[in-house]
């Protein structure tokens, strides 16, 4: 799994520039930039630090603000260390989440973090994406910088929620020195105007459930140089984390830290970031604009003329006439452009990996977003969505967690929550033990023959057969695999119907990955088990049942034939006495010869009812997508 976290400032730059005939300048393409009417050569109007005219003259539009392009990639290698100290003994049990391990794995997957605005406006496109491509929605000024860490994988973070989170939720335990250790890459975009920046800051909150807030983990600043068009690595380390952001977010929601480039140095224009950054933001709209390629902030100058600030000359500024608006819709921008079929639900286009379709996200306004006179306090969020990205916005995910689920000698069920028609489910199963009793049976006969043993000496004639069930506390060790009888006694219940899992597996309507003593199940499409109307949900549970049964105790004799078949009763109570074996009321005859039985010396063995059960772990996570 990589963790790339993306911070993309909009640069806009020219190679040559060359003059027209009327006074305009046009860029390596030929696009002319003009000095609109009424725009002060003199003046900022983006608010970058660079006069109109010298804009110009460097082949960049004045009105739109040019900030040096930072690339921040915060790789999969993170790690989670902490000290779990016992508060009755003092010792401790080392904590250690690392991704490194979890790379190895054939199944693991690489995940893109992306900014709040457009992870925000995706989701929205989803919810309204058969209906309109503009939606509103009130975007907050954090939304433009924070990035969210991309989603934990399912089998690696199960792993982990099974192997720690015990230690986060038991009062007997102590969490210490929590620390977090990320590797990262920072790339200066090697053709911009900037040719080098240095002492990078960078912020990192979680959302504190407790208080409703979001809360600083903790800030670093990377001393050292960033040169335009080189790579540099470097690791960030987090000291004294709450153990809120573990035992709240990370096991309990799957969530983690959130990022934001916070500042740095300019030294070419002898300021900051964050000043230059508030000098465009005063003067500028942000349009954000997200494509399968990347994301990119601009900052757009709509200080001018009212007329200049709607979306169709906003747009202009950045892609020219890159840009095609129709029937009141966002159509194309480059070479992205509609052709994303109509559908009535998202399943229908899941596959659709290559096309989509443009939205538009604002915050609300009284008029069309076309007739919207846009000021620097709004935002447009433009986003081409394919249609397997839309059909994967995720409505809810509902975890879940029990550390010690037992059947005893019946059953124990387990709820894991609602589904969806849409919705996707996978649960880790960790043993933890067997429990119950284990039976020992055999078989064994005496036989003679009879006949001469020589003189005066006749053997007796007897066929004695026995059989034996005794019983001992069950191995506790355990194991989950579907060849193991263990596994045939797991259902799922989906709204009270009852399904095998085993059955399932055979039927491959679910998939079984082996993790050592562990399983990991994913059932990606739950209508090919149960069909669930696509305005309602059913309630999934885990139901795991003991195997139970009754049976004689002790020894049994089966059958005694022969012309001295009563041989055989001293020699069962013989055999059985001295060993302290009970000997069963199921036995041949027994009323008949019960009487002859010294039940003072002899145990009397009645019918047993046994059990095997087990104890195990579970984690899940419910993935309900919009419909």
């Amino acid at each position: 799994m990589k963790f790339f976290i993306i911070f993309i400032l909009f640069v806009l730059a020219a190679c040559s520039i060359k003059s027209n005939e009327n006074g305009k300048t046009s860029g390596v393409e030929g696009n002319p930039i003009v000095l609109q009417a009424g725009l002060d050569p003199n003046a900022d109007s983006d608010g970058d630090f660079v006069k109109n005219v010298d804009e110009i003259s460097f082949g960049r539009s004045p009105m739109v603000a040019n900030l040096p392009e930072l690339t921040i990639h915060f790789l999969q290698n993170y790690k989670i260390t902490a000290n779990a100290k016992s508060v009755s003994t003092g010792e401790i049990k080392k904590i250690v989440i690392d991704t490194k391990i979890g790379r190895n794995n054939p199944n693991f997957k690489y995940r893109v973090g992306e900014l709040f605005a457009s992870s925000n406006a995706q989701r929205v496109a989803a919810s309204v994406g058969r209906f309109s491509s503009h939606s509103t929605g009130e975007i907050s000024i954090h939304d433009l910088s924070w990035v969210k860490y991309p989603d934990v994988d399912p089998v690696f973070y199960s792993q982990q929620v099974l192997w720690y989170k015990r230690y986060f939720d038991s009062p007997d335990f102590e969490i210490e020195n929590l620390k977090i250790t990320l590797e990262n890459t920072a790339k200066l975009k090697g053709n911009g105007h900037y040719k080098t920046v240095k002492n990078l800051k960078l912020n990192f909150y979680f959302y504190n459930y407790e208080t409703q807030n979001y809360e600083v983990v903790g800030s670093k600043v990377v001393m050292r140089h960033f040169e335009a068009g080189v790579v540099e690595t470097f690791e960030v380390e987090l000291d004294n984390v709450t153990s809120k952001l573990i035992e709240d977010n990370y096991f309990k929601k799957g969530e983690f830290i959130i990022s934001e480039v916070a500042d740095f140095e300019i030294p070419e224009m002898n300021t900051t970031y964050e000043t230059l950054a508030r000098s465009v933001k005063s003067k500028c709209l942000p349009v954000i604009t997200t494509t399968p390629l990347l994301t990119s902030t601009s900052y757009v100058s709509v200080d001018g003329e009212p007329k200049s600030s709607t979306f169709s000359h906003i747009l202009s500024h950045l892609y020219d006439k890159n840009v095609k608006i129709e029937d009141d819709r966002l159509e194309k921008i480059n070479e992205f452009e509609n052709n994303l079929p109509s559908f009535t639900h998202l399943k229908e286009v899941a596959a659709l990996d290559k096309v989509g379709k443009w939205f538009v996200l604002t915050r609300p306004m009284k008029e069309s977003y076309l007739d919207h006179k846009f000021t620097h306090a709004d935002v447009i969020v433009l986003s081409y969505v394919t249609g397997q990205k839309l059909a994967s916005q995720s409505v809810e995910k509902i975890y879940s967690y029990a550390g010690n689920l037992s059947t005893l000698d019946t059953f124990t069920l387990t709820p894991l929550g609602p589904i969806s028609e849409n919705g996707q489910i996978e649960f880790q199963l960790a043993p933890i033990k067997r429990i119950g009793e284990e039976l020992g049976s055999f078989q064994d006969a005496w036989v003679s023959a009879g006949g001469s043993c020589g003189q005066n000496c006749i053997r007796s004639e007897f066929d004695c057969r026995i059989s034996i069930n005794l019983f001992k506390p069950i191995e506790p060790g355990l194991s989950l695999s579907p060849e193991l009888p263990e596994f045939k006694r797991m259902f799922l219940i989906v709204d009270q119907q009852e399904f095998s899992l085993y059955q399932l597996w055979k039927d491959k309507q679910i998939e079984i990955q082996n993790l050592h003593s562990s399983i990991h199940i994913k059932i990606p499409d739950i209508n090919k088990i149960k069909e669930i109307a696509p305005t309602e949900e059913a309630e999934l549970s885990l139901k795991i049942v003991a195997f139970k049964d009754t049976v004689f105790h002790g020894v049994k004799l089966n059958s005694f034939t022969g012309r001295n078949r009563a041989d055989c009763l001293p020699l069962l109570t013989n055999f059985a006495g001295p060993r302290g074996f009970p000997i069963s009321v199921e036995s041949a005859e027994f009323e008949g010869w019960r009487g002859g039985v010294n039940w003072n010396a002899i145990k009397l063995g009645v019918n047993k009812t046994y059990f095997q059960g087990m104890e195990v772990a579970i984690t899940s996570i419910i993935n309900n997508y919009f419909n």
